[in-house]
């Protein structure tokens, strides 16, 4: 004998369910992704701190491309003194997901933060590759080639990044910062003059412009 059931009662069943907190039907990656990213900051803000990095975890792994996710992850392990635990979390990740930019980016920058620059720049030369059109691989590059002594890659990363995105304060001032110091004073103070524009404390490009206007027997803006 079959069962049939009315559908008075099936659609009573689904209020039901629709009604039970953080059901729903339609919850994408992206939704739950948002969702625990908030829940995040939320218990960051009640200094849960291992439990805000949960949710951040679960965030950035449901949303792979999202730096803002990968950002707080990075920033509460590092709160945190968990360095190694993030480098391994994005080791781990990376094998899981070997074509993806971003977290190749990440795992670059707890590299950075390590001080192991030869594999940031691996890792960053791969998100750049992987990504050629977003500029936080060439910026980070630019930023550890010069760490290593490659100003001429330096360079060769900070200009795509500018082209990229052109209003980036660190990008012009580390552009500036290799002009300097091969004593090209103009496309230097050029530069210099750019990134304060962007982001005026920046203290050391405001010195070294101050000492190129010197050089040229001109006051330094204020």
């Amino acid at each position: 004998m079959k069962w049939i059931v009315p559908l008075r009662l099936i659609y009573i069943a689904g209020l039901f369910l629709i009604c039970l907190p953080g059901f729903s039907f339609a919850s994408s990656p992206a939704d739950r992704a948002k969702s625990s990213f908030e829940e995040g900051i939320e218990l960051n803000k009640q200094r849960r701190y291992d439990e805000a990095l949960e949710k951040f975890i679960q965030a950035a792994t449901l949303s792979l491309d999202s730096h803002i996710y990968h950002q707080a992850v990075y920033r509460t392990q590092i709160a945190l003194r968990r360095g190694p635990q993030g480098t391994q979390f994005y080791k781990d990740l990376a094998a899981k997901h070997p074509t993806n930019a971003t977290v190749h980016y990440w795992l670059g920058r707890f590299h950075l933060e390590s001080r192991a620059l030869e594999e940031a720049a691996k890792e960053f030369e791969e998100a750049a590759r992987l990504a050629p059109q977003d500029e936080h691989a060439f910026v980070s590059l630019g930023h550890v080639y010069l760490r290593i002594g490659k100003e001429k890659e330096a360079l060769e990363a900070y200009t795509q990044a500018n082209k990229l995105s052109p209003k980036i304060a660190v990008v012009h001032a580390g552009m500036a910062n290799i002009h300097y110091r091969r004593n090209h004073f103009d496309k230097a103070q050029k530069e210099y003059e750019a990134a304060l524009a962007i982001d005026p404390s920046l203290m050391e490009a405001r010195y070294n412009l101050g000492l190129i206007y010197e050089k040229k027997g001109r006051s330094p803006k204020r």
